[in-house]
């Protein structure tokens, strides 16, 4: 009896370990398996158990991670300019929702590629861009709107085109442009693509544009990329 006791508390302590797990942990492998000679009670727990474990359906627990690998390889990473759409390449896709590591890495990669844009510019003999807060305020938005209504396009359902979205925002310029990514987990893989983009390109080595805002949004493991261009 004491013997039944100890198994069976023993067995309730190993299921309270397994349920506690994160489901991320849970992969398939080798499976070890104990046996010894029992009374039929213990026999009959063990059964129980055995038939449990045998019957969980192993494609649920995992599924979280299967689908974040599947995401990960089937995540591809688009530009666009005014007419013109640039080659499609694989990248790896960031499974991690916000945090508050996350908000900061927004601020740190929006930081980034106005760094990156002056460099390009730098290397051609032209003005380095001003960041602009108002700017980037309506490249966030418009880098959240791609996210919260699923499209990928300089056309918003909600804004119009990227000009409409300025002057509903309240910008004033004489000349204006846009380059969006999505997919693209660093501000160097984004400028990477952009730069090989010719449409991108000519955005951020337009000489005629004084003021730049870059609007980085992360939703659901997916990265929006928004650069707002304008001149004054």
């Amino acid at each position: 009896m004491f013997r039944l006791i100890k198994y069976a508390i023993l067995i309730l302590i190993i299921g309270f370990i397994i349920n506690s797990l994160p489901e991320s942990m849970f992969t398939e492998g080798n499976q070890e398996t104990a046996t010894s000679e029992e009374t039929s009670g213990i026999e009959e727990v063990t059964n129980r158990v055995q038939h449990l474990v045998t019957n969980v359906d192993w494609a649920d627990v995992t599924q979280k991670s299967i689908d974040g690998l599947n995401r990960a390889a089937n995540m591809l990473s688009m530009y666009l300019d005014g007419d013109e759409e640039a080659d499609v390449v694989p990248v790896f896709q960031d499974d991690v929702d916000g945090t508050a590591r996350d908000k900061d890495q927004v601020h740190e990669f929006e930081r980034r590629v106005h760094e990156l844009v002056n460099e390009e510019r730098e290397k051609q003999g032209l003005e380095p861009l001003e960041f602009s807060v108002d700017v980037s305020h309506v490249a966030r938005a418009k880098s959240q709107d791609m996210a919260d209504q699923d499209y990928f396009s300089h056309e918003s359902p909600t804004y119009g085109s990227p000009f409409d979205m300025m002057q509903e925002f309240g910008l004033k310029y004489l000349t204006a442009g846009e380059n969006i990514a999505m997919g693209q987990r660093s501000p160097e893989q984004v400028m990477d693509g952009w730069m090989n983009s010719d449409g991108h390109r000519a955005n951020i080595l337009h000489e005629d544009f004084t003021h730049i805002g870059i609007g980085f949004i992360k939703d659901n493991g997916t990265y929006y990329w928004t650069q707002m261009f304008i001149g004054k």
